[in-house]
């Protein structure tokens, strides 16, 4: 099972929030300061984002462990599309969380289901 300090490193720490839809980004925790820099437990980000269904809207929402792993169930048991990267990685973040390989572009896409309910960019 995912631990909240992977799914924040292998998630956030990824360079998925470098896309310009994620506007703002604010995290609520600071790391341990000695190795491995682990986020705490009941870490949590704010991001701000334009709301796809009204496009003159922009609003914060969180997303914190629960979130992405909701998510990658989703994906792992094909509730919601994706593509074909995603469902592999999917299913190791949640079971072989240590095989779990995201570039920016794959965190991203898992991201925008934690926040949007399916893929809305890319």
């Amino acid at each position: 099972m995912i631990t909240q300090q992977q799914s924040e490193y292998i998630i956030m720490q990824s360079g998925a929030l470098e896309y310009p839809w994620w506007m703002g980004v604010e995290r609520s925790h600071d790391y341990a300061p000695e190795w491995p820099f682990d986020a705490p437990d009941g870490w949590r980000w704010a991001l701000e984002i334009v709301d796809p269904d009204d496009e003159t809207k922009e609003k914060w929402v969180s997303v914190q462990h629960g979130d992405l792993v909701n998510a990658a169930r989703k994906v792992a048991f094909q509730l919601v599309k994706a593509t074909p990267e995603l469902w592999k990685q999917a299913r190791l973040f949640l079971f072989k969380p240590e095989e779990a390989d995201f570039d920016a572009e794959i965190a991203d896409e898992l991201l925008q289901i934690a926040v949007f309910g399916h893929s809305v960019y890319g």
